[in-house]
């Protein structure tokens, strides 16, 4: 949103600066008036606002006389905005997995590939946060992991398999989450591949 104020009638020159209120951020540059001369200085503002959400505020132009700043007057305008897309409560949920190693094992994301030998088993998990290891939720009464499916076979937001042969490997596990206070159902699918050559 831009914002243009007139600047005039300054006898003995003026200043101005620029004051934003209610979240919006603008690229204002303050600046000055010669002795009788004019100006007309912008701003433009701009702003993240949410689903669902509103954000409304004011843009003010402070002006004061280059003499004496005891001298000043200002003038203000109103904005408003509006994110009317629904709020999403599967914008931050992830399933993911990772497969045992020697190393320190975090979850990845979408899926999860691994050439080792030994021994190991593959660890599912969904979830709007990561922690030491695995996806999980970080308001967990909201969520109900209803069922895995394919290769797995939990209610829990935790799922591994055991790979004890060697070989190429190939797992498939889904799995469906409800948020309970919307009641929405999503479903998600994860790949994991592994070659043990053991």
């Amino acid at each position: 949103q831009l914002t243009t104020a007139t600047g005039s009638n300054c006898p003995q020159g003026c200043n101005y600066s620029w004051s934003i209120s209610g979240g919006a951020s603008g690229s204002c540059a303050s600046g000055s008036v010669s002795v009788g001369g004019s100006a007309s200085p912008s701003c433009s503002i701009s702003g993240s606002v949410s689903d669902s959400s509103t954000m409304s505020g004011n843009v003010s132009i402070i002006v004061t006389n280059s003499v004496s700043s005891a001298y000043s007057d200002q003038d203000s305008e109103s904005y408003s905005w509006q994110n009317t897309t629904p709020d999403n409560p599967f914008k931050n949920v992830v399933a993911g997995c990772y497969i045992d190693t020697h190393e320190f094992d975090r979850a990845r994301h979408g899926g999860c590939l691994q050439t080792i030998s030994k021994d190991t088993s593959a660890h599912w998990s969904v979830g709007d946060h990561l922690g030491r290891e695995h996806f999980s939720f970080s308001n967990s009464v909201d969520w109900n992991v209803s069922s895995w499916s394919g290769d797995c076979n939990s209610s829990g937001s935790n799922w591994n398999v055991s790979v004890p042969h060697v070989g190429e490997h190939n797992f498939i596990c889904s799995v469906t989450v409800e948020h309970i206070p919307t009641g929405k159902v999503r479903s998600f699918s994860v790949s994991a591949k592994i070659f043990n050559n053991k």
